[in-house]
């Protein structure tokens, strides 16, 4: 083994070890693997179809037939909520990916180029920045309407700046590096440079900013849901889910139909908080 693939395996294992030290991270390891899988083998913890209604047997009380009991319209709340989080985990993944990729590329080649190109991409975050992310959310979805593509496109155009910014001044300060020189030197083109060479010392702070984004992009879906302008009705999310129950008579009389999605998006949330800060404190040079 060389003395190059012994160090880097040398730095994974410490990492790892650093990692598996943290009770919190484990923590939130453990509740995102105890939601995704819940979620992804969701027929295998239920028989009852999600969209299914019985009005016969509304506002059932849990039981073992109906674990939570029944909603509004008779729908098993459990099938619901295990079904509705593919939906939230989905806009919440794919949003998360989408601002991440679109940040790496913009950051990529304004911290690379620098000049122009650089400041007439600072100058649309610049933009983005100065208007508020849910109030630019708003605006497109009145526009583009409801749907959970509709939410990924608009989540992801609107929620780049953070990870361009943290691309950016990683490559800014990476472009003056002697192997950027050599790179040059040796006839390798901007893109091979800019994706192949100077991106990966750039990885740790982008995976930490997806983990963290994730979670909030599940609560904006569910905020926006919940007002009626996310994800369609018929569709279980998490989200629709305390839509359904925001009567005063459901608040009040049948609290497990809010009480089930809000500790589900809790749990998850917190879940991906802890997960991300151990992979924060992972990768943070300065710990």
């Amino acid at each position: 083994m060389s003395k190059k693939k012994y160090k880097k395996s040398s730095l994974a294992r410490r990492n790892m070890h650093k990692f598996l030290a943290n009770r919190l991270a484990m923590l939130g390891l453990v509740l995102l693997i105890v939601v995704i899988v819940l979620s992804v083998a969701a027929p295998v913890f239920t028989k009852h179809d999600p969209a299914f209604n019985d009005a016969t047997i509304r506002y059932q009380a849990p039981s073992s037939e109906h674990i939570l009991g029944t909603d509004s319209i008779g729908r098993d709340l459990w099938a619901r909520l295990i079904y509705g989080g593919r939906f939230s985990l989905i806009i919440g993944i794919a949003s998360a990916i989408g601002t991440s990729l679109i940040g790496v590329i913009l950051g990529c080649v304004s911290g690379y180029y620098g000049g122009k190109v650089d400041a007439v991409i600072v100058y649309i975050s610049e933009i983005f920045y100065s208007f508020p992310q849910l109030l630019l959310v708003l605006i497109l979805v009145g526009f583009a309407g409801r749907g959970w593509v509709n939410l990924i496109l608009i989540f992801s155009l609107t929620g780049w700046i953070f990870g361009f910014r943290i691309v950016r001044s990683k490559i800014l300060s990476l472009r003056e590096e002697t192997f950027v020189d050599a790179c040059r030197a040796n006839g390798i083109g901007g893109l091979s440079i800019m994706f192949r060479h100077m991106l990966p010392n750039t990885l740790g702070p982008v995976i930490v900013n997806l983990t963290l984004s994730t979670a909030g992009f599940v609560l904006n879906e569910a905020a926006l849901s919940f007002i009626g302008l996310g994800v369609e009705a018929h569709i279980p999310t998490w989200g629709n889910m305390i839509n359904a129950a925001k009567s005063f008579v459901v608040l009040q009389n049948y609290p497990v139909v809010w009480i089930a999605p809000g500790i589900a998006i809790s749990l998850f949330v917190l879940g991906i908080n802890f997960f991300g800060d151990g992979l924060r404190d992972v990768y943070d040079p300065g710990q």
